[in-house]
């Protein structure tokens, strides 16, 4: 009878220190989640603002504008993008009342 309540008693406690392993795990598992999400956050604000902070100076200045259209243009054509090149519609109505 003794040894069946100490069996019981130690079962007991190996089931207890289990659960507190799990218990710690999850909680370790959702500090992390947690840690992860945040960190995101932070990189879509950061991002966000550099957008804002590069469309306001693309509206300040429309020569910027100008290079960053170039740019793309240039990537297109390194990566071996196929697009064609001609006057715009203002540059053709302008040429044709002149």
């Amino acid at each position: 009878m003794i040894q069946v309540r100490k069996d019981a008693k130690a079962s007991n406690l190996i089931s207890k220190a289990e659960r507190q392993a799990a218990r710690q795990r999850l909680e370790a598992e959702k500090e992390e989640l947690k840690l992860r999400s945040e960190a995101e956050v932070q990189a879509l604000k950061t991002k966000l603002e550099a957008e804002v902070e590069e469309a306001k100076a693309l509206a300040a200045n429309p020569e910027l504008l100008k290079l960053r259209q170039l740019g793309v243009l240039k990537e297109l054509a390194s990566t071996g993008g196929k697009f064609v090149i001609g006057p715009s519609e203002g540059d053709l109505s302008r040429v044709m009342t002149e």
